[in-house]
């Protein structure tokens, strides 16, 4: 595994993350 794919993961799990909690923040506020 190479340097930048691991970056790339990060970067992804990261932005995953923040959708979740987005999604979540905007279902209880309906």
């Amino acid at each position: 595994m190479t340097t930048t794919s691991l970056i790339d993961l990060a970067v992804f799990l990261c932005a995953l993350g923040w959708g979740l909690m987005a999604g979540f923040f905007f279902a209880f506020s309906i």
